[in-house]
């Protein structure tokens, strides 16, 4: 049985958030994911001891933080002006920003026009933001209901979330199932957030990472090997 909780801790004056993972394994373990740090660890270590842990590795972990920086300007060149640039489903928009007592927000191939009182960088990115999210919002609901349908399962509630630890995450209770997917899925590549979509659909049959649940996942995403390598490269588009 996994126990997860969000918590934090000051390495080098810095405050880190991290994701502690408590399952049946024999020692403490880390990695660096979405711009936090997730550790996994024995229900039976104290927090304390967790803590001694990533103090002894604070400057590892701040070097690492500091690579998934660099690489988040990269993954996401967003510019707050007209003329700057948004991605959307794996492609950059030409963001056509002009001065309009309505707020306007729509798309071609190529540009993404976007009409608001007064424009400042803030406004822009609060416009595009909220363009982003309608479409995340449009879009998701209807791929988890087709992926559910290959499962043969009924389709849960879908929620746009903004994680900064996480893609996507599944409840499923007797009567009561609920997906939450992070809204910066529709800046991804349309098969990458495909992939997130199965995922999470199939911890509808299987709440773990077993064997059981990666054959679930194979069957509704063959590829799901080289989906994860790719997401690794994309996951600083949600790091704070």
């Amino acid at each position: 049985m996994r126990e997860v909780s969000e918590r934090e801790i000051t390495l080098e004056g810095e405050a880190v958030a991290y994701r502690l993972i408590r399952s049946r394994r024999r020692s403490i373990g880390i990695e660096i994911a979405y711009g936090g740090a997730v550790v996994r660890a024995p229900h039976w270590v104290r927090v304390g001891d967790i803590h001694s842990f990533l103090l002894e590795n604070a400057n590892w972990i701040r070097r690492k933080l500091e690579t998934w920086r660099a690489a988040r300007a990269q993954v996401r060149p967003e510019d707050w002006r007209d003329g700057g640039f948004v991605r959307y489903e794996g492609q950059d928009l030409r963001l056509s920003v002009f001065s309009s007592r309505t707020r306007v927000a729509d798309n071609d191939l190529f540009d993404l026009r976007i009409g608001i009182p007064k424009p400042t960088p803030p406004r822009i990115r609060d416009a595009v933001e909220e363009w982003l999210k309608n479409g995340a919002d449009a879009s998701f609901p209807e791929r988890v209901v087709q992926c559910c349908a290959r499962l043969g399962l009924a389709a849960p509630a879908v929620r746009l979330s903004n994680s900064r630890t996480q893609w996507g995450s599944c409840e499923h209770h007797a009567g009561r199932s609920l997906i939450r997917l992070q809204w910066r899925l529709i800046q991804l590549p349309p098969e990458l957030a495909d992939y997130i979509i199965a995922h999470e659909v199939s911890h509808l049959r299987e709440m773990n990472h077993s064997p059981r649940f990666w054959t679930t996942v194979a069957g509704l995403y063959p590829t799901y090997r080289d989906a994860e390598k790719r997401l690794r490269e994309m996951a600083p588009l949600i790091e704070p």
